[in-house]
This record gives structure tokens, sequence and C-alpha cells, in this order.
């Protein structure tokens, strides 16, 4: 008797890394995290200068703890203790802020 052993289907595990997390964008990010199979992360700063704040409250999708510093005038920005977890494998995805003047991005990519 042959028995055919199904893979569970896999978790794409997506993590967005942004400067903030405007209340225009909460409803995306709420409809990525309710797609089955699917992770979502998104982290950013509670605010940054010349952005809107990040909305409060939010919900176990959003990780808005990681402050921004400023240099030089405000033309380079670094968020502290980005890094992708390392539980991370190949298939999961990093989004990133596509701003160059965030600093906090190098490392990452």
């Amino acid at each position: 008797m042959h028995t055919s052993h199904l893979e569970p289907e896999s978790l794409t595990r997506v993590l967005i890394i942004q400067p903030v997390i405007p209340g225009y964008t909460v409803g995306l990010f709420d409809a990525l995290a309710a797609l089955p199979n699917l992770e979502v992360r998104v982290i950013a700063s509670p605010r940054v200068s010349g952005a809107p704040a990040t909305v409060e409250n939010l919900p176990s999708w959003a990780d808005s703890g990681h402050r921004c510093w400023e240099a030089l005038g405000g033309t380079v920005f670094l968020q502290k203790g980005l890094k992708i977890p390392e539980s991370w494998s190949p298939g999961d995805v990093v989004c990133v802020s596509g701003a160059p003047r965030f600093l906090s991005n190098i490392p990452v990519l």
C-alpha cells in the first residue's frame, strides 16, 4: 500500500522596514497579515522628522520601537536595532524603504 504524505504548506515570512507606520498604511498591512501562509512584521520608528508620526496602538504585526537618530541636519538617518531575525531562511522576504538617507538599511541588505 502506498501512502502519500503531503508537505505542509510553507509559511512565507515578510519583514517590512519603514521609517514610520502612518495611518494610511495600516489597512494594507492588516490585509497582508490576514493572508494565509504569510507572516508579516513591520518595523519602524515612533517618529522621524519630516514624516507623519507612527500610529499608536498598532496590531501585533507592528514593532515601532526602533528609535531614529538624525545626522548632518536631518540629511541622513539611523534606525536603531534593525536586523533580520536569525530564524529566517531563503524564501523569506525583506522589504526596505527606498530612502537612501536611511543608512541603517544598508547592513540589512
